[in-house]
């Protein structure tokens, strides 16, 4: 993922610095986490809290946004992401990295935005760890 400078918006893309698509996890409490950008010290959070179809996602230093994160299956590594600011009974709304035309999710400057949940490929985001002095 990566922050675009003139908009605080995240896409998806190649980095050149490695530090620039770095996030930290800080668990918060139960299953919940927030997602502290490594560079900047901002939050991931979705512009205004927002539960609108492809409400998009932004860094903000005054957000307290916090996610879960739901294994696909015990065979993977692979995670969906749900905002904690929808009820847990109508969770319906996950991050999705934005697929129009078809195909297009996964190129550079795709945005991640939050779409109605459907489980496809572009709904499912890896984490890996990387060395913390970077």
């Amino acid at each position: 993922l990566l922050i675009a400078r003139e908009n605080n918006r995240v896409y998806v893309g190649d980095s050149k610095q490695l530090g620039q698509s770095i996030f930290r996890l800080e668990h918060v409490q139960h299953r919940e986490y927030r997602l502290r950008h490594n560079q900047s010290n901002k939050i991931l959070c979705i512009y205004q809290q927002s539960l609108n179809l492809e409400a998009s996602l932004a860094l903000d230093s005054h957000s307290d946004q916090t996610f879960i994160f739901e294994r696909v299956d015990y065979n993977t590594i692979e995670y969906y992401i749900w905002p904690t600011h929808q009820r847990s009974t109508r969770r319906n709304k996950a991050l999705d990295v934005h697929n129009d035309p078809p195909g297009r999710a996964g190129q550079n400057g795709s945005p991640v935005q939050l779409y109605d949940f459907h489980g496809g490929p572009n709904q499912r985001f890896r984490l890996i760890a990387v060395d913390e002095n970077i």
